[in-house]
């Protein structure tokens, strides 16, 4: 904990790597958790990055600002998309974006978002949760070859 932040309302996290991460694509076009394992960890107060699941997890509804930042290596002629999911592994509306990585040269990407967890904590049986967590998906569009994050960071801020 950074400072004097017992104050749940207070969230933020800055997550960085420089340890190569590789995710696999079994089925072309099919949406796969982004493996990004972030081996270092800046600042933290109330949210988690768990590399095991590649989840961000939070304990308190509002609203957050979360920008992924990823330098990705694919092959030649490969199209992907990124997006964010909820929980249930539901779309985060607007998140998805494409992106190439022609010429097998390192590209970097960036999704960022502003996210309102209270319309997001929402069961399936319509009760609301105290289950706050997104992650982020890729997809190869084109084959099955897989997808290198050379380095990366994650920052989330409740605003």
């Amino acid at each position: 904990m950074v400072g004097n932040f017992n104050d749940r309302r207070i969230v933020f996290g800055n997550w960085y790597s420089n340890t190569l991460s590789t995710t696999t694509f079994l089925v072309t076009n099919t949406w796969n958790d982004l493996n990004i394992t972030f081996s270092e960890t800046s600042l933290v107060n109330n949210v988690s990055y768990t590399n095991s699941n590649s989840k961000i997890e939070f304990d308190t509804a509002g609203v957050y600002l979360i920008q992924l930042r990823c330098t990705f290596r694919g092959q030649v002629t490969d199209i992907y998309g990124l997006k964010f999911v909820d929980h249930n592994d539901v779309d985060i509306r607007g998140s998805e974006i494409n992106f190439s990585t022609k010429g097998t040269n390192d590209w970097e990407v960036q999704n960022q978002m502003i996210i309102d967890f209270n319309s997001y904590n929402i069961d399936e049986n319509g009760f609301g949760s105290t289950n706050f967590s997104i992650k982020a998906m890729v997809k190869n569009r084109a084959d099955t070859s897989s997808l290198n994050v050379t380095n990366a960071s994650l920052v989330v801020v409740k605003i």
